[in-house]
């Protein structure tokens, strides 16, 4: 993970830390974590930033019926956050 995806990343496990307790649609995430980078994150960045952080397991996407994707953070999520932020 280059600094870039690094910080992406870490804006997302923030992002939703900030948003405990809630799954969150992905509009307003990508919204919060472009709050925190600048340059702003580009849908590709954000993706990737998605994808690694469920791939390990820090976040969880629900998927509704009419296609709606929800984050929300897990307990591993919020290890590597407190990890990142060392």
């Amino acid at each position: 993970m280059n600094e870039r995806e690094e910080m992406i990343v870490l804006a997302v496990l923030k992002s939703l830390k900030t948003l405990e307790g809630y799954s969150v649609p992905e509009a307003v995430l990508h919204a919060e974590v472009n709050l925190r980078v600048i340059p702003n994150a580009r849908l590709s960045e954000f993706d990737q930033a998605l994808k690694l952080a469920e791939t390990k397991r820090w976040i969880l996407s629900v998927r509704s019926k009419l296609g709606a994707v929800k984050w929300s953070l897990t307990d591993e999520g919020m290890a590597a956050y407190l990890e990142l932020c060392k």
